[in-house]
């Protein structure tokens, strides 16, 4: 039977505990606790200290934590707010509207990230144009 190691599972509870804390305690700027979290990651991830090495069941949490982020910002859809124009006196034209902005600036991000896309892929940074446009 494999040893299975739950020290990685502990540090990200440890920093997921730490980390909140830490920034309530700043007086100074006021950093949102999600941002922090993000940090923390980074900085015990194997972008930084490499403290945290590849495991199954972060694996397994990282894509349960993802699924759940992506349903509660589901929830704070309001789809009349996504259609709605401006103020009273403004025009209702298409891009006046937050879908029509979305939509405009998804596009327009799109068309930029193909340079960048194609550099990284001839640099060897990466093999799918695609999911480097997106």
């Amino acid at each position: 039977m494999d040893h299975v190691s739950f020290y990685p599972l502990l540090i990200v509870l440890a920093l997921a505990f730490v980390v909140p804390l830490l920034l309530g305690r700043q007086r100074g700027f006021a950093v949102p606790a999600v941002v922090g979290e993000i940090l923390g990651g980074i900085i015990v991830g194997r972008s930084g200290l490499n403290l945290i090495p590849e495991d199954t069941y972060l694996t397994i949490f990282s894509e349960l934590g993802f699924v759940f982020l992506m349903f509660l910002a589901g929830l704070e859809l309001d789809f009349r707010l996504l259609l709605q124009g401006g103020g009273e006196g403004e025009s209702r034209g298409r891009l006046r509207t937050p879908l029509g902005m979305g939509t405009a600036m998804f596009l327009l991000t799109m068309l930029l990230a193909v340079p960048v896309s194609w550099l990284l892929i001839s640099w060897g940074m990466s093999n799918s144009l695609w999911i480097m446009i997106l």
